[in-house]
């Protein structure tokens, strides 16, 4: 038999049974992978189910732990609040939140409230008895009693299933330890499953768990519908329900079409195939191409690419022997190009910083740079040809195994980040590039992986939410409202932020008041405030000082607020005012609170300076009377008596006087004054002419009550008064300490001995009225100064005035000696 009989029956035979077998493997493949995608995507679907109801699960412990941190809640467990439950958990309670069950407990899970209500008929029903199984000592509901924790899940009862969650009763800052148990529980009805079935667009059903029901998780019915099981857990780890969908078939009813068209599409191209090789066999071409193949087999053989092949006269297979040569000229340069391309490239690889790793799907590692090796400390060497996988923290395996699954035709290339256990036996954190190569059949030759060690970037980042997370807290919990407003007109600021406290101030929410589209908030301050409000402001901006500033806000509901406002500039490297930025805050009961006091304050003072007024009167006419009495007494013994009363008057009337000038403390507000002026007015009115006065504080001012000048005259008398013979000067000098301003009153009179320096600041104790000093120091305290005697018996009087940081400022001013 000739070769090309020979040839034309093998090829004849080879390709029937080519196309037989391909027709069987595709058949059964192709199928079985429509059928395996069919089951992919209803697992998805129960997935997407289950995940869904774990998201109304989420929302019930999420409204379980708004009440169960609660100032209301915590005070109801402790016995402290009686109104609790009438006020919180009627009707509207359980149809607005969509919750059947409450259940509130002490931490020794006694309970003290149970409530049921039936969302159908509207009305509140006992408590499910089966419910109270889930409710004993070692229940999952009575978890560890921890701030953060809590206890979440479904649970089996003959009513049907419930969704239920517990939460341990805190007060609303979680400061404190807990002190009970809040329970909610909401049945998976017909509503919260028809919510699953519209979420993902296919029916849904909910069945109790029977092991002989439930054999496979996906079940074809017939060739157009197919139901997929899943299983759902109690609280107790129980497998309790069945969740089952029903999905149309459409992907496997594809993959029949798809095999229909490629049988068609095998055959024709068979019988094409076959004609075609008759025809080329007939032009007797077999022999030369034989010839052809043993030249080329021979030069693959040895691998010189230097050799060519013979190409003998002018037709196809000449030219295919010459292209053939031409052909091995090609690939020995490419392969000399080649060799030089892969020593480049092999030094750009290993120079990189980000890790490489190849391998094959078998587990193989093909290739790997020097950065990679360095880093999981194996030589190169030990790795190139051998298996290895990276160490990943167990609960982070999922996220490279579904990433390496990810990778596809129409999309080769995926990114991943996960935890992986280093050599050291230290936790870091990885990002890869995973990129599949496929060969021309879309199967995954080799994957590519390109990464890098992020755990430093991991940490920045949990740092930063951290800061977010507790700048947000903080802004949300201040009583008040934080602002930023830029602009560039004196009255007119665009506010770029508001918190959330901005609803309760002014009843708007904080995105009607941002952004030049919502409402202004000029026009909230009432206008014949809002003047002297943006004055302060922009004097203050320009002078680049913080600003205080009070003044009426009109709410949203029309209600007039008084409110505070601190805040100051923003300046950018110009030194222009960009921005202001402060704090908003409700004063309104403060200052009805001062109205009042203003008014009481008022009547009082009037009803003292009338009652003082006929006092004094009094009191002149009764020294009047002692003095004209004494002038007719000529027994010693009874003048003498006559002197004491006429000493006790005259006590009673500085104390009267007394009384005047404490009337006048924090009347009139505190101010700034230079403090060298307020010391030469307070002393002006003391016989001081054979004193000398030294005072050094020319650039000091103070913050304190104008009754600061009174304070000075009674130092100033009390040294005249006390210091005796010897008294021939005062100092005022003062200096910066860590603690504030130190301002010093001395004089070189008699001093103070060390039995009276704890008493000399006491109402009532002195050799006159008793009520100087004491004076003093309740002037002084009106704004955090403070005063003390250091000096030493004999020495002189030496006082110390302590002035805390923001109640005093140096600025230069005029010199005085």
């Amino acid at each position: 038999m000739d070769l090309r009989t020979k040839t034309l029956i093998s090829f004849t035979i080879t390709l029937i049974i080519i196309i037989v077998i391909t027709l069987i493997l595709s058949s059964t493949l192709l199928l079985s992978s429509y059928t395996h995608l069919e089951e992919e995507q209803v697992n998805k679907d129960l997935a997407r189910v289950r995940n869904l109801m774990n998201i109304q699960i989420d929302d019930i412990n999420r409204i379980c732990g708004d009440y169960a941190s609660w100032d209301d809640t915590y005070a109801f467990v402790n016995g402290d609040k009686a109104d609790y439950i009438p006020l919180n958990f009627v009707p509207e309670t359980y149809e607005n939140l969509g919750i059947n069950v409450i259940i509130v407990s002490d931490s020794h899970m006694h309970i003290i409230y149970e409530g049921a209500y039936d969302r159908e008929h509207q009305s509140f029903i006992p408590l499910p008895e089966n419910l109270r199984a889930y409710l004993d000592y070692d229940s999952p509901l009575y978890h560890d009693a921890l701030p953060d924790s809590s206890a979440a899940g479904i649970i089996r009862l003959p009513e049907g299933p419930m969704l239920i969650t517990s939460r341990p009763v805190l007060k609303s800052d979680h400061s404190g330890s807990p002190n009970g148990f809040f329970i909610m529980g909401a049945y998976l009805d017909d509503t919260r499953i028809t919510a699953l079935s519209d979420a993902i667009g296919l029916p849904v059903a909910i069945s109790a768990y029977n092991n002989q029901e439930f054999i496979y998780s996906v079940v074809p019915q017939n060739d157009w519908f197919t139901t997929g099981f899943t299983p759902v857990e109690d609280i107790y780890g129980n497998e309790a329900f069945i969740i089952s969908i029903e999905e149309p078939r459409d992907i496997y009813n594809q993959g029949k079409d798809t095999l229909s068209s490629f049988i068609f599409i095998l055959l024709v191209f068979g019988l094409i195939s076959g004609i075609l090789t008759i025809g080329v066999i007939d032009r007797s071409l077999l022999s030369r191409l034989s010839l052809l193949a043993t030249h080329v087999s021979a030069i693959g053989t040895d691998g010189d690419l230097s050799q060519r092949v013979e190409s003998v006269g002018d037709d196809e297979l000449s030219h295919l022997g010459e292209a053939i040569n031409r052909m091995l000229k090609t690939i020995e340069d490419i392969q000399t190009t080649l060799q030089e391309s892969e020593a480049r490239y092999r030094g750009i690889v290993n120079d990189q910083t980000e890790f490489i790793w190849r391998y094959r799907p078998d587990g193989a590692i093909t290739f790997v740079n020097d950065i990679f090796s360095a880093y999981v400390d194996v030589p190169a060497s030990s790795l190139v040809g051998r298996k290895y996988t990276l160490t990943i923290v167990p609960d982070d395996l999922p996220l490279f195994q579904n990433a390496l699954a990810a990778v596809t035709p129409d999309a080769p290339a995926t990114d991943v980040e996960f935890r992986v256990i280093h050599h050291d036996q230290s936790v870091r954190w990885q990002r890869w590039t995973i990129r599949g190569l496929f060969s021309q059949k879309n199967e995954i030759s080799e994957y590519q992986l390109i990464g890098r060690d992020i755990t430093d970037l991991k940490k920045a980042e949990e740092t930063l939410r951290e800061s977010q997370r507790m700048l947000s807290t903080l802004m949300s919990n201040l009583p008040g409202m934080v602002y930023r407003g830029r602009g560039s007109n004196k009255y007119h600021w665009t506010m770029e932020f508001v918190s959330e406290g901005a609803r309760d101030l002014t009843g708007y929410e904080p995105e009607d008041l941002t952004g030049s589209v919502g409402v202004v908030f000029n026009d909230l301050i009432h206008p014949d405030d809002a003047p002297q409000v943006w004055k302060t402001i922009h004097d203050c901006v320009a002078e680049k000082k913080p600003y205080t500033v009070n003044y009426r806000l009109k709410t949203r509901s029309g209600e007039e607020k008084w409110v505070r406002g601190l805040g100051r500039g923003v300046y950018g490297r110009d030194g222009e005012s960009c921005a202001i930025e402060g704090f908003i805050m409700d004063i309104t009961g403060i200052k009805k609170y001062q109205d009042t006091i203003s008014e009481a304050n008022l009547k009082l003072n009037l009803l003292n300076n009338i009652t003082r007024h006929d006092i004094l009167n009094q009191l002149t006419a009764l020294l009047g009377y002692i003095e004209l009495s004494r002038e007719d007494i000529t027994d010693e013994s009874v003048r003498h008596y006559f002197e004491k009363m006429e000493r006790i008057a005259q006590t009673i009337h500085e104390q009267i006087l007394f009384t005047r000038d404490y009337q006048q403390l924090g009347v009139t507000g505190a101010q700034w004054s230079r403090i060298s002026s307020t010391i030469y007015e307070g002393i002006a009115s003391v016989d001081l002419s054979t004193t000398r006065v030294s005072v050094d504080v020319d650039s000091l001012e103070v913050f304190a009550d104008p009754l600061l000048v009174r304070a000075f005259y009674n130092l100033a008398h009390n040294s005249l008064t006390h210091g005796g013979p010897g008294l021939s000067e005062i100092r005022i000098s003062g200096q910066e300490t860590e603690r504030g301003y130190l301002l010093l009153y001395e004089d070189d009179g008699a001093g103070i001995s060390n039995e009276d320096k704890s008493k000399i600041f006491n109402a009532g104790y002195g050799k006159i009225t008793g009520y100087g000093l004491f004076l003093i120091r309740e002037i002084l305290a009106i704004t955090g100064i403070t005063i003390r005697e250091t000096g030493e018996e004999g020495t002189g009087a030496r006082f110390e005035i302590l002035i805390p940081p923001g109640a005093y400022r140096i600025t230069p001013g005029p010199e005085h000696s």
